[in-house]
């Protein structure tokens, strides 16, 4: 029996900056953790997608370390929801100045679809928007 922890769906995702989201730990080892579902290594850098709280929200691990977490639901950032959050308005929430933030070029994320990415690198964390301006999903990071 695996002594991970297992985590419930109606559980609050809150991003830590740098450290975690929704209690899952950056840095850390996956075997501390019992994910829902396990995608296959990536052929060439052999990193494994570990799917949590129905696919909300994804660790990426590498040699069995936590790289980065993404998720891609409701989430909390210093108890506010961010996501579905127009992008100004969380600028203007969290005040992030100019400097601290960045839009990459638009990424394809399907063959309709582009959204903006946003490094905030103060905070560890990329967020990506869609056309409407609105936060879809937030990638947390180490330092």
């Amino acid at each position: 029996m695996s002594s991970g922890l297992i985590f419930r769906q109606e559980q609050m995702i809150e991003i830590i900056p740098f450290k975690s989201a929704g209690g899952i730990k950056l840095n850390d080892s996956i075997k501390n953790y019992q994910p829902e579902a396990v995608g296959a290594p990536h052929d060439i850098t052999k990193i494994t997608a570990y799917e949590f709280f129905n696919g909300t929200l994804t660790a990426y691990v590498q040699d069995d370390i936590i790289e980065w977490i993404a998720v891609y639901g409701e989430c909390y950032l210093k108890g506010i929801n961010i996501f579905n959050m127009n992008i100004r308005t969380f600028f203007e929430q969290f005040e992030i100045q100019t400097r601290y933030r960045k839009a990459d070029d638009r990424v394809w994320v399907n063959d309709r679809e582009q959204q903006d990415v946003y490094e905030i690198g103060n905070m560890g964390l990329q967020i990506w928007v869609n056309d409407a301006g609105r936060i879809v999903s937030v990638i947390c990071d180490i330092e």
